[in-house]
């Protein structure tokens, strides 16, 4: 029987659902509907009914009625958010998380299968299939910043990434291993391609973001420094073998300083001291107790006194230009005193800000949910323990972080310091780190704005950062 493409498409779409019902009803005793729900849940863990809706192409009470039957079932929880009654947020549970796994499995296994006995080259069949979705989806070009676009593109891209970060050692350097600070064991990468290269320690944000994931990112700064990261207790690596006990702003700088003092036994130099984000408030307090371990500060989508209150100041004028009632009513009911906001409301604010930045790479869907996807060295399972992570960890730490320790205090340095910072950022503005920057006391300060790029400017624009980090560094030497 001849047809035309679109008739052919709906049969293989058909053909499709009614193999995967069987497959997954034969070895799990579960109707695809539901396999797709859990892994929309598992992509984007805090889903809400509304966005599972749309993900999978179902009305809302046909979500509805399938999530009370897989919550009935075990296999996720579906909570009232913090920042609306309105709005429920759905996660998988442990026995959840393993069924979705071992269903994604069988599919994939299956599917691969018919593709290699047609003789499709499955990269070729995902980019087709990607821009027919996007443009019957009203779009001109597909999402590559999507959490669907990041599962497709998942293995071709840790493979990539695996050949990235490869490191011929000596004269280079790679090691990744857990070290002991605080009494813990906590997850610690040195890389570089000359061990007699400065040493750059990373204090990355969140305050609960590793930020080992963009190693395979960064490689240019290795040609001039040997990169040190560190997952700070309650992230990343480290939250998945140690947890997060004893979590305290006062506990992650002891934990830093101790790193820093075992890093110059080893190379036998002070440190350039790097902090990202809320990382930048860390690294500060690092830099104050103990300058002697440092040669340099640099402070990345620097953190200031009054980064929230401008932000969400900003972010509703934003929401406004855009109008997006959602946004507005939202921003409304945080209110703009980020001293009566909680943890959640904090990081609900956050996620709207990246949701309006505007001319800049999107933080969550362009920069960290393709490091953490394409990362080689992690599993779905560690992605959402990580996940679960970084909630534990910003509500233990927001007390801590958001009473900003310095605001009060002595802002004298006793070492250079550098300040870069996207101009596009509206969860820190550049206007409140510029002033901030401004008050320091230091032998030699620099800022730096980037354009056309919001938070995580080192890894929006990492040339960029590395070549302005060498500037500043070498004007000193």
């Amino acid at each position: 029987m001849t047809s035309n493409s679109a008739e052919l498409l709906h049969r293989i779409t058909s053909l499709l659902a009614r193999s995967g019902d069987a497959l997954v009803r034969g070895a799990f005793g579960v109707s695809y509907s539901r396999a797709l729900l859990l892994r929309a849940v598992s992509v984007q863990p805090g889903i809400s009914q509304r966005e599972l809706a749309q993900a999978l192409g179902y009305t809302a009470p046909a979500v509805s009625s399938l999530l009370k039957e897989v919550r009935l079932a075990g296999w996720v929880t579906v909570s009232e958010s913090s920042t609306s009654k309105r709005v429920h947020e759905v996660f998988l549970t442990e026995v959840g998380a393993e069924l979705e796994a071992g269903i994604s499995e069988t599919l994939n296994t299956r599917f691969h299968d018919v593709l290699r006995t047609a003789s499709v080259k499955e990269g070729d069949l995902i980019e087709m299939l990607i821009r027919i979705e996007a443009v019957l989806g009203g779009k001109k070009e597909p999402d590559n910043g999507s959490p669907i676009m990041a599962m497709f593109n998942r293995p071709a891209q840790r493979s990539q990434r695996r050949r990235d970060l490869e490191i011929i050692a000596p004269p280079g350097v790679r090691e990744e291993s857990f070290s002991t600070l605080g009494g813990i064991p906590q997850w610690v990468t040195i890389r570089g391609q000359d061990q007699a290269n400065p040493i750059l320690l990373v204090v990355h944000g969140g305050p609960d973001s590793t930020y080992t994931p963009f190693n395979s990112w960064i490689t240019a700064w290795e040609r001039s420094f040997t990169v040190v990261q560190w997952d700070q207790r309650g992230a990343g690596h480290t939250y998945i073998r140690s947890g997060a006990p004893s979590l305290t702003l006062q506990r992650i700088v002891a934990d830093g300083l101790e790193l820093a003092e075992s890093l110059i036994r080893t190379y036998g130099r002070p440190l350039v001291l790097m902090g990202s984000s809320v990382g930048s408030l860390t690294a500060s307090l690092m830099a104050r107790t103990a300058p002697h371990l440092l040669s340099t500060l640099v402070l990345s989508n620097v953190l200031a006194p009054d980064s929230m209150t401008r932000s969400w100041t900003q972010t509703l004028d934003a929401a406004r230009v855009a109008r997006s009632r959602r946004a507005i009513r939202k921003l409304e009911q945080i209110g703009p005193d980020p001293r009566a906001w909680t943890a959640e409301q904090a990081r609900m604010q956050s996620k709207i800000a990246v949701q309006l930045s505007r001319g800049a790479p999107n933080m969550v869907y362009g920069l960290m949910l393709p490091a953490l996807m394409y990362d080689p060295a992690l599993s779905m399972s560690d992605i959402r323990k990580i996940d679960q992570g970084m909630r534990t960890s910003h509500t233990a730490l927001y007390p801590d972080y958001s009473s900003f320790p310095l605001a009060l205090s002595n802002r004298v340095f006793e070492l250079p310091v550098m300040a870069i910072h996207g101009e596009e950022d509206l969860v820190s503005p550049i206007s409140a780190a510029r002033d901030y920057i401004a008050t320091l006391v230091t032998p030699r300060t620099t800022f730096i704005g980037v354009p056309e790029v919001g938070h995580l400017v080192e890894f929006a624009a990492p040339d960029q950062f590395i070549g302005h980090l060498l500037e500043f560094t070498q004007a000193d030497a």
